[in-house]
């Protein structure tokens, strides 16, 4: 099957990278370019918060089908908006979920976000295949309202198509702690297996007419937090690194004469990737990921956000924040005069922990030198949660890489959040371009030559 969106069927392939905070994403039509804009299936670029409510009234705000072109054309928006059902063995109920952004502002029987504070992996949790197939799900409603004009409908006799189907490859990432031992499982709930593939289904609300999307996984492939990110550095070669020598000389430090193709052929490096639940530290030797030096911490900035949420609580303070996203939120925000003496109270407790997790971050780094810091070229620190702690974090790993290892140690390349947030997601769906490329060369028929034809004769 090859996609035909009239037909409602799409191949995608899509690399999500599901955090602790937010989901990232890429998901495009399998294929070339030349196909996607062929078929008119648009590159969908995914950032939306990881979270879901749970609903269990009924929608009683349907929106008119005719509505329909004009309400998918919202891109993100959209995603964030989807009304939805599963009938799938990875979710455990068919109440009414929605996800991303509206789930913050909604009254709910429950909203699901990541456990920052559990040893429940990420791969056992529901939320991330809500996430995924929800996410998947809308994608394929959305590309169908884009070229058809129409909802698929039965009520429409201009309509042929009653429901959609999405064929995946897809690229998933595990924090480097739970990678070893959940990748298998958390592949294999999606895909199924080879004798007995798994059928998802998907039934969307948003519309006086129900919609279902059935999803099938050619292949789900799961790589190490960060390891990803590293991928996507080594991709984008040489114009990344001289971006990123720019910005790191724009902070004062000088690394003379070191140019892009140095750091491009730098084999053994470390990264730091900071997200919401943990820190990731993937090293790569000879240039290949190293698991036995790897390691996560298992906190991150979201655990920042929420000791000092605690920490005002605790005081007495008054400060309204149901949660650490809102926090988040409030700290993205420009200072208003009106709240300018609230806002730098909560600032100055989000410092005072961001100084203690600095320190465990720094530690954890250690650790790491220890094992391969003598060898080692280059260390990127990235991630969502590296922004906001760039003041804290970048002189504490430089103080630590000194102390173990001198003041020649390798240099600390402390990516621009505006790009580096979106690293392990340029190298899932790098990862997932390439094993859809593989999956396709090993379902392909060899040519047939002459020399070929007359071997069959021959026999």
């Amino acid at each position: 099957m090859s996609s035909d969106p009239q037909a409602g069927l799409f191949e995608y392939t899509a690399g999500l990278d599901i955090g602790n905070g937010y989901v990232k994403g890429v998901i495009e039509d399998r294929g070339s370019d030349t196909a996607a804009k062929e078929s008119d299936v648009a590159v969908d670029i995914i950032d939306m918060p990881s979270v879901a409510a749970t609903l269990i009234r009924p929608n009683l705000l349907q929106t008119p089908d005719a509505d329909a072109p004009q309400v998918l054309a919202g891109g993100q928006e959209w995603f964030d908006n989807a009304d939805m059902v599963f009938s799938s063995n990875l979710v455990p109920d068919t109440y009414r979920r929605v996800i991303g952004r509206r789930a913050l502002a909604t009254k709910a029987s429950s909203v699901d976000a990541f456990d920052l504070v559990g040893h429940k992996s990420k791969a056992e949790q529901p939320l991330s295949k809500v996430l995924v197939l929800g996410i998947l799900a809308a994608k394929a409603l959305r590309d169908y309202v884009a070229v058809s004009g129409m909802l698929p409908s039965p009520n429409n006799a201009d309509s042929s198509v009653t429901s959609l189907t999405v064929r995946a490859v897809l690229a998933l990432a595990l924090p480097i702690s739970e990678y070893e031992s959940h990748r298998g499982s958390y592949s294999a709930g999606f895909v199924g297996t080879a004798a007995e593939p798994l059928v998802h289904q998907v039934r969307i609300n948003n519309f006086v007419t129900p919609i279902t999307v059935s999803i099938v996984f050619d292949n789900v492939l799961v790589v190490p937090e960060g390891a990803s990110a590293q991928y996507a550095i080594n991709f984008f070669g040489e114009p990344l690194m001289e971006r990123l020598l720019s910005d790191v000389r724009s902070h004062g430090v000088v690394l003379e004469g070191v140019e892009a193709k140095h750091l491009l052929a730098a084999t053994d490096t470390i990264g730091v990737d900071v997200g919401e639940g943990t820190v990731n530290f993937p090293v790569f030797t000879g240039g290949r990921f190293n698991a036995d030096a790897s390691r996560t911490l298992t906190s991150g900035y979201g655990t920042v956000l929420e000791n000092a949420i605690e920490s005002m609580t605790e005081k007495g303070d008054a400060h309204g924040f149901a949660g650490r996203k809102q926090l988040a939120d409030f700290l993205q925000l420009d200072v208003n005069p009106l709240k300018a003496k609230f806002h730098g109270r909560v600032v100055e407790e989000t410092e005072v922990a961001s100084e203690f997790f600095v320190r465990e971050v720094a530690m954890e780094l250690s650790r790491v030198l220890d094992l391969v810091g003598a060898a080692t070229q280059a260390i990127y620190v990235y991630g969502g949660g590296s922004g906001p702690l760039r003041e804290f974090l970048h002189k504490a790993l430089l103080e630590k890489v000194v102390e173990m290892n001198g003041e020649d140690a390798a240099p600390v390349l402390y990516l621009d959040s505006t790009y580096s947030r979106g690293l392990n997601r340029e190298g899932l769906i790098i990862a997932a371009r390439n094993r859809a490329a593989s999956l396709a060369e090993a379902t392909t028929p060899p040519a047939v030559t002459k020399t070929s034809r007359k071997a069959a004769a021959a026999k």
